[in-house]
């Protein structure tokens, strides 16, 4: 009966060290990694291997359960594959144990991957709406000169607000305030 870590990351700014510290830390035998970058994303094949490896009786341990997959009917296919062979999984952060046979269990664990799968689902529209509000390309953050100073002063007098002049000047709303106050 071994125990058996997956970790998965899905973007650079994620750190997989800190996941494979974890899973060491839970006694795990041995540790599959899937990792995304760029154009490469070895989760399938990395998700196939460690349904192949994992026997009756070992546990699959994951520091949390969207680990297993990108979308929450990945994760229930992968779930149901390793408890058709006998595995158990259970991840880190204790939500998720699924050695029962408890029907209340089962029930826990479907939610879970549903509740992931909407954090995950909210996690990646609001990445997508921070990305609209980055500056687009040409006027990156750079400073005002004495022609924008004019132009903020007379929308702003005519009624446009500091965030407003902010997003339409590319500066942070100091910037336009220290123009307002110059």
């Amino acid at each position: 009966m071994a125990l058996i870590g997956f970790a998965r990351v899905t973007s650079r700014q994620q750190d997989l060290e800190a996941q494979l510290e974890a899973l060491n830390g839970a006694g795990c035998s041995d540790i599959i990694t899937s990792q995304k970058t760029g154009k490469t994303d070895n989760n399938a094949e990395q998700i196939e291997a460690l349904i192949t490896q994992a026997q009756k009786g070992d546990t699959v341990i994951l520091t949390k359960l969207y680990r297993l997959g990108h979308s929450a009917h990945k994760v229930l296919v992968t779930l149901k594959a390793l408890h058709d062979k006998g595995v158990a999984v259970k991840t880190l952060d204790g939500q998720i144990d699924t050695f029962s046979d408890d029907p209340t269990q089962k029930a826990m664990a479907q939610l879970l991957v549903i509740f992931a799968d909407l954090e995950r689902s909210s996690a990646a529209d609001k990445s997508a709406s921070n990305q609209e509000k980055k500056p687009k390309k040409g006027r990156k953050n750079k400073p005002l000169d004495q022609a924008h100073y004019a132009a903020v002063k007379k929308l702003s007098a005519e009624g446009t607000s500091i965030s407003q002049l902010s997003k339409q000047f590319y500066v942070s709303r100091s910037e336009i305030e220290k123009v307002l106050d110059a």
